[in-house]
């Protein structure tokens, strides 16, 4: 709503989604579009001479300044012009993709994400990032909080040039698939969609949405508190020669894990480490176990068949340093099926006694 001659605005609704502004209007209030959240374009006419308009973002005429970009816009073309963003898309939401013209000497772009001209710096990451990134060779670290809550990132490349991963990177990345790195990455690497230091000795990232089979490294001796637990498309599991324990919830929740083999390296389980894991059909216990923590198999409603490689010797306890407790039939857990019931149900540390 203008007045008579559309020179001013009277009323712009709240849930407005587009706006034309005729070349009438030369000067607009600084909060005129504040409540407009559903907003995703503004258009210009041409002979306006205040004003000017690009990919619905409202310009000066000579678009070298934002004037207004809209919360709800969606993808942006960062024009030649155009050589200091401030914070201007600090609330849009919805922000999928930024690209920037070629003679911008300012800015690059690559993949949706804003860099500056070199490629050596991330300037802006939009929030609602959607499918594969590849980071370029020049970027060197990735900044704590970086990529937090891209939820529509689905794979990501990290290049030889990155030496730096903060904390929390890829918090709430929760579409993320996998990560890849290439091959003369001094810092790190990648196996199966997993990030890892350089030697593959510990876990740095592991995606939530990682897919299908995975093989745990040789060179990896622990799985830590919670490290694979909530990924409901992991479907299979092999663990590496050298781990020694598997920390407590490490496979909690993951709903479509069919199978899971334990090496003889394995010495303990954490409590509820498999907990959840209801597609989770079998299992076998190697004889290097000699703990497995309370509820480690809990409402794993599948699992109809547990081999102990070593019946012998077991006891059940509510204390985890105990020494001593219930001794368990070895009679009962030779049988798989009777073994899977009893761990299915049991809430207690089972000990074995060492010989």
């Amino acid at each position: 709503l203008y007045n008579k001659d559309k020179t001013k605005f009277v009323l712009i609704p709240e849930a407005i989604k587009s706006v034309t502004l005729p070349d009438s209007i030369t000067s607009i209030g600084d909060n005129a579009f504040e409540d407009c959240i559903s907003l995703e374009s503004i258009t210009v006419t041409d002979n306006n001479t205040a004003y000017a308009s690009q990919d619905g973002i409202l310009y000066n005429k000579d678009k070298t300044k934002f004037v207004l970009i809209p919360e709800a816009i969606k993808s942006v073309t960062l024009p030649d012009s155009i050589t200091d963003i401030g914070n201007a898309f600090a609330y849009c939401a919805n922000l999928e993709s930024i690209t920037v013209t070629d003679n911008n000497i300012a800015y690059a772009s690559q993949d949706g994400i804003l860099y500056n001209k070199d490629k050596t710096e991330f300037v802006l990451i939009p929030k609602a990032i959607k499918g594969a990134v590849t980071i370029p060779d020049g970027i060197t670290s990735i900044g704590s909080r970086a990529f937090e809550k891209r939820t529509g990132l689905t794979n990501i490349t990290i290049p030889d040039s990155i030496t730096s991963i903060g904390d929390n990177a890829f918090e709430g990345c929760i579409s993320l698939e996998s990560i890849t790195v290439t091959d003369n990455n001094i810092a790190y690497a990648s196996q199966d969609g997993i990030l890892y230091n350089k030697d593959k000795t510990k876990f740095v990232l592991i995606p939530k949405a990682i897919k299908g089979s995975i093989t745990i490294p040789d060179s990896v001796t622990s799985i830590g508190l919670g490290a694979f637990s909530g990924c409901t498309s992991l479907t299979n599991v092999t663990i590496g020669n050298s781990v020694t324990s598997i920390g407590s919830s490490a496979f909690s929740g993951c709903t479509n894990l069919e199978s899971v083999t334990i090496p003889d390296s394995v010495t303990s389980i954490g409590n509820d480490a498999f907990s959840g894991c209801t597609n989770l059909e079998s299992v076998t216990i190697p004889d290097s176990v000699i703990s497995i923590g309370e509820c480690a198999f809990k409402d794993c409603t599948s699992l109809t068949s547990v081999i102990f490689n070593n019946p012998n010797g077991w006891y059940c306890t509510w204390y985890p340093d105990a020494t001593h407790g219930t001794d368990i039939s070895s009679e009962n857990l030779q049988n798989p099926e009777t073994a899977a019931t009893y761990l299915k149900n049991s809430g207690d540390y089972l000990k074995r006694k060492r010989a």
